[in-house]
């Protein structure tokens, strides 16, 4: 099993482990929304399980035959990150895969 900085390992245990929050079925269909061009914001609290609800969203795509390759999950609480913008981040993200564009793509931040 690949991993990316343990994503992976961590991605397949939360979504075991924990169910899809309350609010899924009103959050996904934004994420899935692509006409139009804009971010969803998933706001509240630390622990409130914001990040296992984007990794369910993630689970959901690939359920519905989006490939894996076309979904980015940057975990910008790292400290590399922490003096760079959202748009510097999602640059460097594009420049290491080789991408000339994300249409098609989906970003979790």
């Amino acid at each position: 099993m690949k991993t990316l900085g343990g994503f992976r390992v961590k991605y397949n245990k939360l979504t075991r482990i924990c169910q899809k929050r309350l609010y899924f079925d009103l959050f996904y269909p934004f994420v899935k929304e692509t006409e139009i061009k804009r971010a969803v914001v998933l706001m509240g609290p630390r622990r409130v399980g914001k990040t296992v609800m984007m990794f369910h969203a993630i689970q959901e795509l690939i359920i519905e035959n989006i490939s894996s390759q076309k979904i980015f999950f940057i975990g910008i609480d790292n400290h590399i990150y922490m003096q760079l913008g959202l748009e510097d981040i999602l640059l460097l993200a594009k420049e290491a895969v080789h991408l000339e564009s994300l249409e098609g793509y989906f970003v979790f931040f």
